[in-house]
């Protein structure tokens, strides 16, 4: 699966996190506990489907962070062309 456009959409919030330059595996580096997880059934309508997230976990520079998240994504030919994350 790869993404075309990757895309987050959020107000601008200095105390919030701001991971969305980070790789995935630089991400997981500033993980140093998990506390949750959880993950909506997809809603889906022609090309598109949706899920909401929720992520609770302690970061090194940040401290406990609780991420609550709408995920919509477009898919073309059996792939995902387009992931907007709306926070």
């Amino acid at each position: 699966m790869k993404a075309v456009m990757y895309h987050y959409v959020r107000l601008e919030n200095p105390s919030f996190p701001f991971f969305k330059f980070l790789h995935v595996k630089d991400f997981i580096k500033q993980v140093e506990a998990f506390h949750s997880a959880s993950t909506s059934k997809p809603l889906v309508a022609e090309n598109h489907f949706a899920v909401s997230r929720f992520v609770d976990i302690t970061t090194r520079q940040h401290g406990r962070i609780k991420i609550d998240q709408l995920m919509i994504y477009e898919v073309k030919d059996g792939q995902i062309v387009v992931e907007q994350f709306f926070y």
